[in-house]
């Protein structure tokens, strides 16, 4: 039987998932346009300015709400870049890192963030990592190292002794002094003063090396590419 008041509800129903699918598709391409992409060519990447966003700009939350009761969206009013690199030292404190050189600290959990003070605006920031708060590292796109005396407030870059290309995703301060770092092209760094001076460690594999985690200062893991996984325990000397 033909039944007018069903045939509207429906519709209804159809234009509303229509209307809610095509502002997904508007939101989701507003946000494209300030993510830093992974790097895949370097000879055919777009303009870095395509995707370079201030990250002194503060932009609203545009998100859904997930509701799911297990995780909570927050909304940290900062800058919408792309956050790669998160790290905490203790339930309150911790930062995270990502597009346009921008750093943020929260020291509630995150429930509230502020914005830390970087010299760079274009370049992706990949990973951040303390050992207990005070000095804070944070690593990314060719060859940037960041380092932070006062606990991730203000950060000064450092110099790495790599070359441009040459991505930083891995880092770990170990304890107050020593610290490492890994990325492309057989790229290892130790450091033995907090961050300053940085020296270049030859495992003798040649592969790009993309994560690391040391347990103590002799025991560490190191994560490759082609399934390679090295293993040092007395702390990376040859």
């Amino acid at each position: 039987m033909y039944n007018k008041n069903s045939l509207n509800v429906k519709f209804f129903i159809f234009l509303s998932f229509h209307l809610a699918f095509i502002s997904y598709a508007q939101d989701e391409d507003t946000v494209r346009q300030y993510i830093d992409f992974r790097r895949s060519d370097p000879n055919n990447l777009p303009p870095i300015e395509k995707y370079a966003q201030p990250k002194e700009q503060v932009f609203p939350l545009n998100w859904r709400n997930s509701g799911t009761g297990v995780w909570t969206e927050l909304n940290p009013k900062v800058p919408r870049v792309n956050y790669i690199g998160l790290h905490f030292v203790n339930k309150d404190t911790g930062w995270a890192c990502g597009g346009s050189g921008a750093i943020i600290k929260t020291t509630n959990g995150g429930i509230d963030w502020t914005i830390s003070e970087t010299p760079i605006n274009n370049n992706l920031l990949l990973k951040i990592h303390s050992y207990n708060g005070e000095i804070v590292l944070a690593t990314g796109y060719d060859g940037i190292i960041l380092r932070s005396s006062d606990g991730g407030e203000n950060f000064v870059q450092v110099v790495s002794g790599v070359g441009n290309g040459i991505d930083l995703w891995g880092v770990q301060m170990v304890n107050n002094t020593l610290g490492w770092v890994c990325g492309l092209n057989q790229t290892l760094l130790k450091t033995t003063d907090a961050g300053q001076i940085w020296q270049q460690i030859y495992p003798g594999v040649g592969q790009n090396y993309w994560a690391l985690d040391f347990l103590n200062e002799q025991f560490g893991m190191l994560v490759c590419e082609s399934g390679i996984i090295l293993k040092t325990t007395n702390g990376g000397n040859p």
